[in-house]
């Protein structure tokens, strides 16, 4: 019975691991259900080597808060270009720095 408690408790850890960087729940849930405290480990080892994903931007005008995939503010209503990772070859830039 103890067992099966802690399975389901390292399921649901391992769930909550992937759901915070944007993996599969159900792929997290069961890793940690199949692999109980291993696959736990599995999961945190996932967490932390992925970056968290954004889900919105400043808009380089007005800096108003908009969607991460957002092309026009619809603050300002400004066109703002695609988020930098949709570029083919962005430049590096410092954090902070704005674009026009």
């Amino acid at each position: 019975m103890e067992i099966i408690v802690v399975l389901v408790l390292c399921a649901f850890a391992s769930a909550a691991c992937f759901a915070s960087r944007g993996k599969n729940v159900v792929g997290g849930f069961l890793v940690g259900l199949l692999l109980g405290p291993i696959g736990l480990g599995v999961a945190v080892v996932i967490w932390a080597s992925t970056p968290p994903q954004e889900k919105t931007r400043l808009c380089v005008y007005c800096r108003a808060e908009v969607p991460f995939e957002a092309t026009v503010c619809r603050h300002c209503t400004r066109e703002i270009g695609p988020p930098a990772h949709w570029e083919k070859n962005p430049a590096p830039r410092a954090s902070g720095q704005e674009t026009q």
